[in-house]
This record gives C-alpha cells, structure tokens and sequence, in this order.
C-alpha cells in the first residue's frame, strides 16, 4: 500500500511528511480518498486507516480520534482500534482514563496484542506508578511475543528500579543481583542500541554480589 510504503520511507530518514514530493503527496491525496469512501461505506479496517493517516500524516488529530471511535462503534471488537484510540488519547489528550480503558479494551479484544500489552505498561509505570501492573503487562507481551524489544526494554526499566529499591532499603542482595542480571539479559534482547545498558546491569550484579560477599552475606550463583 501507498501508505504504508512512504511511511516507511519516512521512518527510514528517505522523505519528511512535511515535505513529500509532489508526486507521493498525490498518493497520498488518493490513499485518504479510497480510506475515506470506503470508510463512509461501514469498512472498519478502512476507517481505522484513515485515522491513522489523519493522525501520523496529517496531524488531524480530531479527525483521527473520530475515525477510530467509529470504527469501535461499527465493531466493538476491532483491536487495532482500540490500541490506535488508546496512543492517540495518552500521547496527545493527555487522557490517561481513556488510554487505560481503549488499551484494555484492545487486550480483551485480542489477548495476543503485543503492542497493547506494551502500552498498557508504560501508562501504568509512567502514569500510574503501577510498577506490579506494569511488570505484569510487559510480561504478557513478552509471553505472547517473544522478540518485542520494547517490551523487554521497558520490563529491564522495571526490574532495574525494583533492584535499586531492595539496594536502598537494605534489602536481599541475592535478589537484587538476580534483578540485574534479568535487566542485563533483557536489554541484550532489545537492541545493540542497549548495549551500555546491558554491561551497567552485569557490573551492577557483580557490585551487588561482591557486596554480599564483602558484608558477610553470601550469595549463590
């Protein structure tokens, strides 16, 4: 599609929407009419897409958030929908009750949803300081999509700050040395672009067990 080939173009550094040539703007002048006749004609898949260009290409953000509403409202169940409503409403409305409740409502819609679960996670850990829930959404992703970089990235977010905490209260170095060496493993799966990450979580295991050590309080493995 039109769409999703110059977008990924843009992504890739190749054009700016702002500054399309002239010809891939006429294509994507025709891809939003065919999304919007078809949209007028009840076509759910077409009127989520016609949101999404309205949203990421246009900046039409009213337009967008229309587009996705009535594309629930013809199919409760359309999860793509849901999940496009809920990025829209936390990233740009500042809505964090309706993210929640669009993000769930995608979940529910579609259990195996990476990018749901993902996002779900963020607003819990970023908005709601929900760091269980948050761990717990990541988790899911990770279940349902094994290679998803965000998710192990944001889960090594998590895990890292648990281990900080058990470190300031004094807690089980044991444990918290086993937090460090998930974080290190998870961010090693997320990207080369993690990699300082990842040898910060390895050295901070091996601070915390030379600790341990060091404290008379032992650790295995």
């Amino acid at each position: 599609r039109a769409h999703i080939r110059i977008q990924g173009m843009v992504h890739r550094g190749e054009v700016a929407w702002a500054a399309l040539p002239a010809a891939k703007q006429e294509e994507m002048d025709e891809v939003e009419a065919m999304y919007t006749e078809a949209a007028a004609q009840g076509h759910s898949v077409a009127t989520v897409n016609l949101g999404h260009l309205l949203e990421t290409v246009r900046k039409d953000f009213d337009g967008a958030e229309a587009a996705y509403r009535a594309a629930i409202s013809a199919d409760p169940g359309h999860a793509n929908a849901h999940q496009y409503l809920g990025f829209l409403l936390q990233n740009v409305r500042d809505d964090f009750d309706g993210a929640e409740a669009a993000y769930r409502a995608a979940i529910a819609a579609h259990p195996g949803y990476a990018n749901a679960h993902t996002n779900l996670g963020v607003l819990l850990s970023t908005v709601r300081k929900d760091v269980d829930g948050a761990e717990a959404a990541y988790r899911a992703a990770i279940a349902v999509d094994p290679g998803h970089a965000n998710a192990h990235y944001n889960l090594g977010l998590v895990l890292n700050v648990r281990a900080q905490d058990i470190e300031e209260r004094g807690g089980n170095l044991a444990k918290a040395a086993a937090l460090y060496d998930e974080c290190a493993r998870l961010w090693d799966v997320s990207g080369d672009e993690n990699h300082a990450r990842t040898q910060g979580a390895q050295a901070d295991a091996a601070r915390v067990r030379a600790a341990a050590v060091r404290d008379g309080r032992g650790v295995r493995g």
